[in-house]
This record gives C-alpha cells, sequence and structure tokens, in this order.
C-alpha cells in the first residue's frame, strides 16, 4: 500500500477513540498523523480487515499512554 504502515498500538489508539465519537481531526491531532491516515485504518476496521479479536489482543499487549 501506499503511505507508511501504523504501529499495531497507534492502530489502537484510532480506533478506540473512534469507538467512543470523537472525529478522524481530533484522532489525527491527538495521535499525530493527518486525518486521512485515521479515515484508512477506520475504513479497514469497517471492513473488518482490523478484527475487534485482533484490537483486543493488541491492546492486551500494546504499551499505555
Amino acid at each position: 500500500g501506499s503511505g507508511k504502515e501504523l504501529k499495531r498500538d497507534t492502530i489502537v489508539t484510532i480506533i478506540t477513540p473512534y469507538k467512543e465519537g470523537y472525529k478522524y481531526k481530533d484522532i489525527a491531532t491527538c495521535v499525530g498523523i493527518v486525518a486521512g491516515q485515521v479515515q484508512k485504518w477506520i475504513m479497514k476496521f469497517e471492513a473488518e480487515e482490523v478484527t475487534p479479536v485482533l484490537l483486543q489482543s493488541l491492546a492486551l499487549v500494546g504499551p499505555g499512554r
């Protein structure tokens, strides 16, 4: 794919606030990436390329803030 790939913990920090109702722009600012990258990963999540089971396993392994 085009663009740099994100670390798994970064993906979790995108999906979690999205599920809580935050806007792409707000998530992008928090994570430090462009809103387009946030949208790309949200779309992957919505398409179930990033599954809740995967996220659970990542959340357990990934570092805290």
